[in-house]
This record gives C-alpha cells, sequence and structure tokens, in this order.
C-alpha cells in the first residue's frame, strides 16, 4: 500500500488564511497500545535490496535512522558504519509499514506506520511505544515536530491532519476532500503541508488555520530547512 502514497500530490494559490473544517476532540490513546522493551538487532534478517529505505532522520545522538519500509523495521546507523535494527511487530494488516520519520521533542525517534494505522515511538535503545490510531484506515504518513513540540502527522486516507503529544494526546483536523496530505515539515512557528493530489502547499498554523500557496507541479514530499521548505515534485498537476 505504500505505493499510493507516491501517486499523488500537487499546488494552488489563496491569499488569506482560512480555518480548517472543525478539529476533532482531544482523546488519549490508551487502549490497543503496545510497549516493548529496548532490542537492538545487529543483522536485518533480510535479503539484500529487499529493504526498500524511504525516510531518514538524524537523532539527538547523532546517528543516522532510517524506517525499512518492506521488511518491517528501523536502521540505525553510527557515523563509523555501524548498523543495527529494531523490528516493529506487525499489526491488524499482518505487516509493519514504518515510512515517515522524525526526531521527536522527547529525544526518541517517532515513525507513521502505513499500513496499521499506528504512531511510533522508540527510544535511542530500541524500545518501543506503538499508538493506535482511532480511524481505522487513516494510513499516516509524513511526520514532523511541530514548533508546539508535539508530533504532527498526516493521514493520506482519511483527508486529515492529526497531533499527538508525547504522552499519547491525539487531536485530528479535517484538511478537505481529495486532498490525500502525504508530506508534513516545520518551518519557524509553521508547518508546511503537501496535499497528494492538491496543487497546492499549505503553511499551516498550530491554532489550525492555514494558507494555500501556489506551485506549478505535483509536489510529493516536503523537507525542511532553517531557511525555508524544500518541496520535491513532479511535473503532473490536478485541481480541487
Amino acid at each position: 500500500m505504500w505505493r499510493r502514497v507516491a501517486e499523488a500530490v500537487g499546488l494552488a494559490l489563496v491569499l488569506t488564511a482560512l480555518p480548517l473544517a472543525g478539529a476533532g476532540g482531544a482523546n488519549a490513546l490508551d487502549a490497543g497500545n503496545v510497549s516493548l522493551p529496548g532490542h537492538m538487532l545487529q543483522d536485518c534478517g533480510c535479503a539484500p535490496y529487499s529493504s526498500k529505505p524511504t525516510f531518514v532522520a538524524v537523532a539527538p545522538d547523532g546517528t543516522a535512522w532510517s524506517t525499512l519500509v518492506k521488511v518491517s523495521k528501523l536502521v540505525r546507523t553510527t557515523a563509523g558504519g555501524q548498523v543495527s535494527y529494531v523490528d516493529v511487530p506487525e499489526g491488524n494488516s499482518g505487516v509493519a509499514s514504518p515510512l515517515g520519520l522524525v526526531a521527536g521533542p522527547d529525544g526518541a525517534m517517532w515513525f507513521s506506520d502505513l499500513d496499521n494505522n499506528r504512531i511510533g515511538r522508540a527510544t535511542l535503545a530500541g524500545a518501543l511505544k506503538l499508538f493506535e490510531l482511532p480511524n481505522a484506515d487513516s494510513q499516516p504518513t509524513g511526520i514532523t515536530t511541530g514548533p508546539d513540540a508535539n508530533l504532527w502527522f498526516t493521514g493520506f486516507n482519511d483527508e486529515a491532519l492529526a497531533r499527538l503529544t508525547p504522552a499519547g494526546v491525539f487531536t485530528e483536523f479535517p484538511f478537505g476532500a481529495n486532498a490525500k496530505p502525504s508530506s508534513i515539515a516545520t518551518v519557524g512557528s509553521k508547518l508546511v503541508v503537501v496535499p497528494g493530489r492538491l496543487s497546492e502547499i499549505d503553511m499551516m498554523a498550530t491554532d489550525g488555520t492555514f494558507t494555500p500557496q501556489d506551485l506549478s507541479g505535483s509536489p510529493l514530499f516536503a523537507a525542511a530547512d532553517p531557511a525555508g521548505a524544500w518541496p520535491g515534485w513532479r511535473p503532473r498537476a490536478t485541481t480541487r
């Protein structure tokens, strides 16, 4: 299913800030959560060239982490080239699909599990906490640490953005029909959201207002540095 995320994106210009359609209430994600003790594997146990590394993020200790979407693992690489793995347990889909990845505000690595509607937290020692989302088929994809020190992520299939505090309190913001938000990044005090099937990127505040901005092309994902956001796209565009 992860390929469906890469099948969408686009952009269009509106200068006034618009409120997102009514934000859902905050809920503590307690039922169904999974906690596992820290355990770093020294071997992937997978065939060469089969792991499909997708996103990469730098941890607070300077190591590089990546999601291996096809073999249900996270991989940690030191500056000296030492590699170790964290096994992500399968969920209701029968597999795990770790996709988006970010260093969180609490010193841990946070990731989306696309096909199991979960957000995961991995300590640098490999201990896991998995938060099951209330929607059955939201397909969480991109994830970022927001300017408010919470985790923000996109729900590709349920047309929504969501906020998750490190303590597990979840709030969803409906985004709009046919948007398919696929990626999210933080720039200063704003969130940059890439809707997978619209010809726009959206600058969003943590209070739920956003400003669509025009781009020519069809962006898929966005990354940020201190100067701004870097969307990546292909030459295809659709409109609302």
